[in-house]
């Protein structure tokens, strides 16, 4: 926010951490399939959750590269 004598900063680009998968080696999990009491989620890729029947909470998605496009 700015007072109007200075512009406003610039946002800070927001950078997702690489999460692991729950079920294989490979980083970039997309998909949380269980939260633990505590609030600690789980993640793991869409095709391991798929593969083992886990029930997918929600997904990641990547924002749009351009304004006016979907992801």
């Amino acid at each position: 926010m700015s007072c109007g004598c200075q512009p406003a900063p610039a946002p800070a680009p927001r950078s997702t951490p690489e999460r692991a998968c729950t079920y294989c080696p490979n980083p970039g999990a997309d998909t949380c399939v269980r939260t633990h009491p505590d609030g600690q989620h789980i993640y793991a890729h869409r095709a391991c959750a798929e593969d083992r029947g886990d029930t997918i909470l929600y997904s990641s998605i990547e924002s749009p590269t351009r304004p006016g496009e979907t992801p």
